[in-house]
């Protein structure tokens, strides 16, 4: 039967190979676990980055074309309003030279008109008038200029009677021509009257084409401070695109120097595991050779040489001649040898145990108990399924108790068995033991308690 010790070596070396193995699946798990998460951090942070950078790209796009186009149109608006102003001012400024040309030759044509008016009169004025036109002599008719009513020609009866009166001079035509002067200024200041009202519009469409034209510009220059913000923003952007790159090239190197230690933990895990294959195969070639031991031990145990038996009876017999002898042990090797040998039958606990010194006892044992002793320890030594720790304790007092009943007599001291190998006890009170002496009881007694001894029910007195 395999012995126990073994069994609890194989179960622990089992548990700590198991333990091994199943520590190790558990970190390989762990880190590749932590690495995927890692990767996939990762690449939830790129995607993200990515898109919010493609997003704002096209929202910035937008609103660079919408701007540009907003200063198209709006260029184009201006445009068209300056062509149509400078039509307007140029159509205005022909209308006002044909109009200025037109009243400076009716002007003139007037002036000359007075002029001879008062140098010749009035029959000569218009006859005078007519020819500077171009026209042929006519009838007196009356004269105008433009809207104004010149003065008729008299009548023959008049010139007649201007001819015959010697007294009437050239001086008289004078408040004529005055009046006729001032009636051509205000002919003039209402022909003026339109041209200074298309003046006063050309300019305040000119004040009105400059204001748009200033507005225009100011609109320029905010989307122009906004095309310097957006570029400075896309400036910025780019940065922080360029920034992530190399956040991502540093976290793929990280990555990278990551998985080549996770390889490097493998191939360790891999040696290891080898290793313990390694190691698990000795430990299987140690228990065979282990269990091929123990088997041979115990079949020798099994089966003692052809003397043993013939031994232990002149052992038996040796001690049965023996009245009593002092057995000085530990306590603890005294309870075990009463616990295995109180169930024997022959076997009496002492009346008293004494203590002396060190956790020692000394317990008188009768022949007959000593023989139930060593036959206790001698079925110990021959059993198989005594573990290793029973056989080395039973082997030590029962060859303790043969060396000490080797020589034997009728005269002599009390037998002492003293199972501890060190200095002897010189002068130790109690080791010799007689009925008659008196001594302490043990503190605790032993397992079992004090009892005398007394004969079997079938047994003679």
């Amino acid at each position: 039967m395999p012995n126990k010790g073994s069994q609890d070596i194989t179960n622990s070396m089992a548990m700590l190979h198991t333990t091994v193995l199943h520590t190790a699946e558990q970190t390989r798990e762990s880190f590749t676990k932590g690495l995927e998460k890692l990767e996939k951090n990762a690449e939830e942070a790129q995607r993200q980055t990515s898109d919010a950078v493609t997003a704002e790209l096209s929202r910035m796009r937008t609103d660079f074309r919408d701007a540009k186009n907003q200063m198209a149109n709006s260029r184009n608006e201006l445009v068209a309003e300056v062509r149509s102003a400078a039509s307007l001012l140029r159509e205005t400024g022909e209308q006002l030279t044909s109009a200025v040309e037109e009243l400076t030759s009716e002007r003139e044509k007037r002036t000359e008109y007075a002029a001879a008016f008062h140098a010749n009169g009035s029959g000569e004025a218009a006859t005078t008038v007519s020819t500077l036109n171009g026209d042929e002599p006519a009838a007196p008719a009356p004269a105008t200029i433009g809207a104004l009513p010149l003065p008729e020609p008299r009548h023959s009866s008049e010139n007649a009677s201007a001819a015959s009166d010697d007294t009437q001079t050239p001086e008289a035509a004078v408040p004529e021509a005055g009046s006729l002067v001032s009636q051509v200024a205000e002919l003039l200041r209402e022909e003026l009257a339109p041209l200074r009202g298309g003046i006063e519009t050309l300019s305040s469409t000119v004040n009105d084409l400059r204001q748009t034209v200033e507005r225009q510009q100011a609109r320029e220059a905010d989307q122009h401070t906004e095309t310097e913000g957006l570029r400075a923003e896309l400036v910025k952007m780019r940065e922080t695109v360029e920034r992530q790159q190399a956040t991502e090239a540093d976290q793929h190197t990280q990555l990278e120097a990551l998985r080549a230690e996770l390889a490097k933990m493998r191939e360790t895990v891999e040696r290891q595991q080898a290793t313990e294959a390694d190691q698990h195969t000795q430990l299987e070639a140690l228990r065979a050779e282990l269990a091929k031991t123990r088997e041979t031990l115990v079949a020798k145990v099994a089966q003692p040489s052809a003397s043993a038996p013939q031994e232990h009876r002149s052992l038996l017999e040796r001690a049965s001649r023996v009245s009593s002898v002092v057995l000085v042990c530990h306590r603890d090797l005294w309870e075990y040898l009463a616990g295995q040998a109180g169930r024997h039958p022959h076997f009496r606990m002492p009346t008293r145990i004494t203590e002396v010194g060190d956790d020692r006892v000394s317990a008188p044992l009768s022949g007959r108990s000593l023989i139930a002793v060593l036959s206790v320890l001698q079925s110990t030594r021959g059993s198989s399924d005594s573990h290793e720790e029973d056989l080395a304790l039973a082997n030590t007092v029962y060859t303790r108790i043969e060396e000490r009943l080797a020589d034997l007599g009728s005269d002599g001291d009390q037998v002492t068995i003293t199972l501890d190998d060190r200095s002897p006890l010189a002068g130790a009170p109690g080791l010799d033991v007689h009925d008659d002496a008196p001594a302490a009881p043990a503190e605790g007694g032993a397992s079992g308690g004090l009892e005398e001894e007394q004969p079997d029910s079938g047994e003679s007195a």
